[in-house]
């Protein structure tokens, strides 16, 4: 027997919303691979900048022009990630190119090109990761009302066949996956992880 047209709907609902999930989650994973390398090549730059400052003070760290471009060390400035750390980069940049006018000639432009693609890199991550989020929360809603839908399907069989329970079961032989859906837990939060297997389809095992 064919499901009810509500449920049927339903049903191609959230396998239609499966997909986009899916399809969500693969972006959050590349976007967020490309900030990692954004912020991998802003780290290395700052790096060689330090290397070349370190040779113009003889590596004195406590040197008042080392200082002036590392406030707070290196360590510091390549932990940071995203707008904090093009913040502390184009500090850095100003200083160089009034107190170290031979690096900044060298570097300055190199940084804040970087910095620019950080910012952006971080703008479309966190697009990406409010999408996935939405898709995820609208699939859920639509498991919870497919499952809903399925019990007033069942409440009215019950009343169409009084006191035939087995029937009405065999009206839903997918049974074990409805009770999976309505057991799935509420905490899976969205935060697909680079490399996780993609999650099965609403429909497996059906």
């Amino acid at each position: 027997m064919a499901l009810a047209p509500p449920a049927s709907e339903l049903g191609a609902s959230l396998k239609a919303q499966w997909h986009v999930r899916l399809e969500t989650s693969e972006r959050e994973v590349m976007t967020g691979a490309l900030l990692d390398r954004a912020d991998y090549e802003l780290d290395q730059a700052c790096r060689t900048v330090e290397l070349e400052a370190l040779a113009l003070v003889g590596k004195d760290r406590s040197a008042p022009e080392y200082r002036a471009l590392f406030p707070d060390g290196l360590a510091v400035l390549v932990a940071l990630r995203g707008t904090a750390q093009v913040r502390k980069v184009e500090q850095m940049v100003g200083t160089m190119r009034e107190r170290a006018p031979d690096l900044g000639a060298r570097h300055a432009q190199t940084l804040l090109e970087l910095a620019s693609k950080m910012v952006a890199a971080e703008k479309t991550a966190a697009d990406a990761h409010q999408g996935y989020a939405e898709a995820f929360a609208k699939e859920r809603l639509l498991r919870f009302d497919l499952v809903r839908q399925l019990r007033r399907n069942e409440g009215a069989l019950t009343t169409v066949y009084p006191g035939n329970r087995a029937l009405v079961r065999s009206f839903f032989p997918r049974r074990r996956v409805r009770a999976a859906v309505e057991s799935a837990p509420l905490t899976n939060e969205p935060t697909a992880a680079a490399g996780a297997a993609p999650p099965a389809s609403p429909t497996a095992g059906a």
